[in-house]
């Protein structure tokens, strides 16, 4: 690279011809870091040489060596990559148009080249009429470049949405803009009801909510077109479907829940889809091998507890999912232990079950009666175990009772477990209480 700004520096574009002229492998030959020259030029390494960085020069190393419009970097960043985070709009549309396919691959950190014109939008705070000429063009390119899911399993459209990843993210209206675009851009071939997935066959809500965007992104997808809430995978699965089959990790339960709470609200009858395997989202969470049976297991108790109630209350209804064929179902299925290899293991995961069903029942007292005879009449047993605190479903059901009587006396709450439900634990065994 120091032949080739020094050339720039002395003779400008003509000076650098005559050097690739007489050393044609200075084009093909990349430095230490893995960059060809074409890769420098985009990247601004030099700032100093501001002339490496004109489309002129660009254009000259392009002819020289085209096949480093495909080559990667050590950090398998193409040209594009460079140019969408550090040059001006015209080399980025040059670079673009000189390898479309470059849209839509994604570097070592799972980043294509829109995130990062993106990234640089949010980041240097310019309005959206900056940008918007380059982003039509980079996205009437490739559209479904913006559903991009990186390494961290964050969507690209993501990075358009908050000023920064923090926390306390504020929204900005970047990212409506940014749909709406899209939207313009593809109103002929589908729009939002698009399979940008093709391997699952999945449209843009759905990609959202099975990664680990946030929820305010998946909700600006649903205002912009509400239809896509209803869109279903290769295996008939809805977004409520896919909440269910994440994998469960401490630092994710909080998005978790909030997407869960708010697709339950948006679209209350997912509760009761069957996908093509005749499973309903329930099936699918209790199904999930990443909810392991320890003392730390609240979070999915209570995760499990909001699918219950939401079932069992259909059109104000509290009889009809217990006497439906997914009951059975489900209560065998949540009484059917994951990962057990000793007998206390098994008992753990019972009782599990139990709490899952009673921390519904608990805030949902009028099915409480129905659902704890529901699983009972399944396994009988269950009323038997005890967790590893020693702890029994009666005593468990006891102690959130008088729990909430405490609460009750401070704050004037009547979210009270159902005295109905005690009496039909204590009938169902009388022994229990001794």
């Amino acid at each position: 690279m120091k032949e080739i700004c020094e050339a720039l520096d002395k003779g400008g574009v003509d000076g650098l011809r005559q050097l690739l002229d007489t050393k044609p492998e200075l084009a093909t030959t990349p430095d230490r870091l893995g960059d060809l020259p074409l890769h420098v030029a985009c990247s601004y390494r030099y700032e100093t040489v501001e002339a490496l960085h004109s489309l002129p020069v660009l254009t000259l190393l392009v002819e020289r060596h085209p096949a480093a419009l495909q080559t990667t970097n050590g950090h398998g960043m193409l040209p594009l990559h460079l140019s969408c985070w550090f040059a001006a709009e015209p080399q980025i549309r040059a670079i673009a148009s000189w390898y479309p396919a470059g849209l839509a691959a994604a570097d070592d950190n799972g980043y294509k080249p829109i995130t990062f014109v993106i990234a640089k939008l949010v980041m240097e705070g310019r309005p959206w009429s900056d940008y918007e000429s380059l982003l039509t063009c980079l996205l009437g390119m490739c559209p479904e470049s913006l559903w991009n899911v990186d390494h961290q399993g964050v969507l690209a459209l993501q990075s358009a949405c908050f000023d920064n990843d923090g926390s306390d993210a504020r929204p900005i209206p970047t990212g409506r803009q940014l749909l709406q675009l899209y939207c313009q851009l593809t109103c002929s071939t589908g729009g939002l009801h698009k399979i940008i997935d093709v391997e699952q066959q999945r449209a843009p809500l759905l990609v959202a909510i099975a990664s680990q965007t946030r929820m305010e992104v998946a909700q600006m997808i649903f205002e912009q077109d509400p239809t896509t809430i209803r869109l279903t995978d290769k295996d008939g699965r809805l977004p409520l479907h896919h909440i269910m089959t994440n994998q469960f990790q401490s630092r994710q339960l909080r998005m978790l829940k909030e997407k869960l709470t708010w697709l339950l609200q948006v679209d209350p009858s997912a509760v009761f889809h069957h996908d093509h395997y005749g499973k309903t989202p329930l099936h699918c969470l209790l199904e999930n091998q990443s909810l392991v049976v320890n003392e730390q297991d609240e979070p999915e108790v209570a995760t499990t507890s909001l699918l219950l109630p939401s079932a069992n209350n259909n059109n104000n209804n509290n009889a009809d999912f217990l006497y439906s064929p997914d009951s059975t179902a489900l209560l065998k299925l949540l009484l059917t232990p994951r990962n057990a290899t000793s007998q206390s293991d098994r008992n753990e995961w019972i009782l599990f079950a139990v709490e899952a069903v009673l921390h519904a029942n608990h805030r949902h007292e009028r099915s409480a009666p129905g659902l704890v005879q529901g699983l009972l009449q399944h396994y009988p047993g269950a009323i038997l175990h005890a967790n590893h605190k020693g702890q029994t479903a009666l005593q468990l059901l006891l102690g959130s009772q008088q729990a909430s009587s405490s609460n009750n006396e401070n704050n004037n709450n009547s979210n009270c477990c159902s005295l109905d439900t005690i009496f039909t634990l204590v009938n169902h065994n009388p022994t229990s209480v001794l």
